[in-house]
């Protein structure tokens, strides 16, 4: 067992090596820099020494040198466990140094053990003291050297962050997704400097790639047919993932194949992220360069990003036609309403004047023909009687249309059942009425809207359908009331009469949609060309559970 000291600004990598290094046997003490270091070499005496290179306070150079000049510990071994360096010079100054391994993050363990066991019992030749002017001019290099390159990583993450900027202003300015996603490709392909951009969209099948912009390829290259679904592809791939895919090499690549008219343009490097959707993926953002190049951490996140910025125009975009169409939907519905509101005022009006307004003339005539005719009163009083029974009935059918006294005083499962016998009465259609309920107690917003929708699809069957019957259900659970209403008629398509596709949209079905949402519940309308229609609607709010009978089926006749 051997005592080692640690030496890094980051802990994840200190914790990674500790336990490395206990599972070994070795007991291990930490030093976050160069300058803590020192003073715990000279307390704890360390076999060995796996120091980072660049740290805040002392860098590992200057800790190795340093540590040459102390008495008792100058022999100490030293590994270098730190980022790759392209410069040769890293190298002739670790080994000036008397560093008996550089090590490149992140090793293997087994690379890492096997370095660790040779340091420790290697002789050390420890007159290697490095020369002072050589040292600090190599030294110097490496250190502005790393400056420059931190200064440019610095500009590059500024400049893709103001990209970024930029591109969420558009979005929120309200920009088209398809311009916003020419705008992306064109900033992405500047920014990272690299030649390919495609942002490819996954088709309403499932199975394809659509091309929605490009930089650097051709729409003549990619055909008119969409970009095949390969699951073992790139693409394919990059659906499945919520991290980028980084590409160093092609040639070399194992994991996925890439796209052949991207292999043919010498594509070698890149990256590729999912572009997330409402409910499924979007479609996938593709990055590539010829030159041979590993993508950063940092040029991986913007890309990433800069997909969820698309992701959430393209959503912010569905959403706001959604409630355009909602909103026109609810101006159209408002008008055939008011409509519909004045027909009516103009139907009762009609009848009161033709009806009711006659059968009282009729009565008044009589009265006259009573006062000057008193041998008659008997018979004008007959006829008198006759009328005001006529128009009794008028008023209570009246009353009926407008609101069933049923529904009120008896529920809503006489309510149904009447009014689907009153409807076989007035057409030439079989009906039936099927529940497997006796009573129960609903919310009177749910049970009024429950109501009105079976009437319109009534209707609706009577005007349109040319069936020869329906069928009306209700059914319910301990939190939900079904109501179902088919019929054997000649079928629409439901989506293009709700769209407006059709020549004349159905404001009738809107109308019922609108009436069931209102109280929380869904209605679904199922039909298709000479199959008939079934009409599904289910209510919430149930106040009172359902009593089970032992006739389920009422059929009407």
């Amino acid at each position: 067992m051997a005592v080692i000291l640690i030496v890094d600004d980051r802990p994840m990598d200190r914790q990674y090596l500790r336990v490395l290094l206990e599972h070994a046997g070795h007991m291990v003490v930490e030093a976050s820099n160069g300058s803590a270091a020192l003073a715990m070499v000279q307390t704890e005496r360390p076999a060995l020494i796996i120091t980072d290179v660049l740290m805040p306070t002392m860098d590992g150079f200057t800790l190795v040198r340093e540590l040459r000049t102390i008495p008792g510990v100058a022999s100490t071994p030293v590994i270098f466990y730190s980022a790759q360096y392209e410069r040769r010079e890293a190298y002739s100054l670790a080994r000036a140094g008397g560093v008996v391994h550089y090590l490149t993050k992140p090793a293997e363990p087994a690379e890492l053990m096997e370095a660790i066991e040779q340091s420790l019992y290697a002789d050390f030749d420890q007159n290697l003291v490095p020369p002072s002017d050589e040292f600090d001019r190599l030294h110097l290099r490496l250190l502005t050297d790393k400056l420059a390159s931190e200064v440019d990583r610095l500009e590059a993450a500024h400049r893709r962050q103001a990209s970024l900027a930029d591109l969420s202003r558009r979005a929120l300015e309200g920009a088209e997704p398809s311009a916003l996603m020419r705008e992306t490709a064109t900033l992405l392909s500047q920014v990272l400097q690299m030649e390919f951009i495609l942002i490819l969209e996954l088709n309403p099948n499932g199975d394809g790639f659509l091309a929605r912009a490009l930089v650097g390829v051709d729409e003549g290259t990619l055909g008119q047919a969409p970009l095949p679904l390969d699951a073992d592809s790139l693409l394919g791939c990059s659906l499945g993932q919520n991290e980028p895919l980084i590409i160093s090499d092609f040639h070399v690549e194992s994991r996925f194949g890439a796209p052949a008219f991207l292999l043919n343009e010498g594509v070698t490097s890149g990256m590729s992220v999912m572009i997330p959707g409402h409910d499924r993926p979007f479609g996938v953002l593709v990055s590539m360069t010829a030159r041979p190049r590993m993508p950063t951490r940092g040029e991986s996140d913007f890309l990433q990003s800069a997909a969820n910025l698309l992701a959430s125009a393209i959503e912010r975009r569905r959403v706001g036609l959604a409630l355009e169409e909602h909103a026109e939907q609810l101006r159209e519905l408002t008008r055939t309403l008011l409509g519909v509101q004045e027909a009516e005022r103009g139907r009762i009006a009609r009848e009161l004047h033709d009806e009711i307004g006659q059968s009282l003339t009729a009565l008044k005539i009589n009265f006259q023909k009573a006062l000057h005719d008193p041998e008659a009163l008997a018979e004008v009083f007959n006829e008198c009687i006759g009328i005001v029974d006529h128009t009794l009935a008028q008023v209570r059918g009246m009353a009926l249309d407008l609101r069933p006294p049923v529904l009120d005083d008896l529920g809503l499962v006489a309510a149904l059942q009447w009014y689907v016998e009153r409807h076989v009465e007035r057409t030439t259609l079989a009906g039936h009425f099927i529940t497997d309920l006796d009573e129960i107690r609903v919310d009177p917003e749910v049970a009024t809207a429950c109501f009105r929708v079976t009437q319109e699809a009534l209707t609706n069957i009577a005007r349109h359908a040319r069936a020869e019957g329906f069928r009306v259900e209700l059914r319910a659970s301990p939190t939900e009331l079904l109501l179902i209403v088919r019929d054997d008629g000649v079928g629409f398509d439901p989506i293009a009469a709700l769209t407006g596709a059709s020549q004349v949209r159905s404001l009738g079905l809107a109308g019922m949609r609108e009436r069931v949402e209102l109280v929380g519940g869904h209605i679904e309308f199922r039909s298709e060309p000479e199959a008939g229609t079934e009409i599904r609607a289910v209510f919430p709010s149930i106040m009172e559970s359902a009593r089970e009978t032992d006739l389920p089926e009422v059929p009407v006749e």
